[in-house]
């Protein structure tokens, strides 16, 4: 048997990288396996797919609830013609509230949108869940509600011979 000579620190770091790939959870996947940082998408849509929201301009989308709110909040810059209108508004109704803002301010569009789950383009693969996950932590900024999502590298011959060469390395 070959032997390889490598700095204590390299030594350490494949035995905790062994003990971390034979230990941790496959979240269901096959080998071999890996991570990537999932996070969510927010596309527009078709009228009638996904949910509906109040284009308030400027980028400023929001739920027919947080509209409500945002005009709740911001009422004592209206006039008081505005204010008596507000009052007789169904805040519960999409239609009139966003009728109310069309009407009274000049802004207010229907728009649908919907949310899908999608591999993130800021990260690369991981070799285990708990460096995916510390990558998660040290650079959330960058991610919509991120999660981690183990993925198998289908007849990946290179990545399966390696990660099977880690994983039963034995350590004198």
């Amino acid at each position: 048997m070959k032997q390889i000579q490598i700095p204590d620190e390299d030594y350490n770091f494949l035995k905790e990288l062994q003990h971390e790939l034979n230990t941790q959870d496959t979240d269901g996947q096959a080998e071999p396996r890996y991570w990537m940082v999932m996070e969510k998408e927010t596309m527009a849509t078709p009228p009638g797919v996904g949910q509906a929201y109040i284009h308030l301009g400027d980028g400023d989308v929001r739920t027919l609830e947080e509209t409500v709110q945002f005009v709740k909040e911001n009422m004592k810059w209206s006039d008081n013609e505005a204010k008596k209108k507000w009052k007789s508004v169904n805040k519960k109704d999409f239609d009139e509230v966003l009728e109310y803002l069309k009407e009274t301010f000049g802004c207010g569009e229907e728009v649908w949108q919907d949310e899908r789950d999608r591999i993130s383009h800021f990260s690369g693969a991981f070799l285990t869940k708990r460096e995916c996950k510390r990558h998660i932590e040290n650079n959330r900024h960058h991610y919509d509600r991120p999660c981690t999502f183990a993925m198998t590298a289908y007849r990946n011959y290179e990545l399966e011979h390696l990660l099977n060469i880690l994983r039963t390395m034995e350590f004198n």
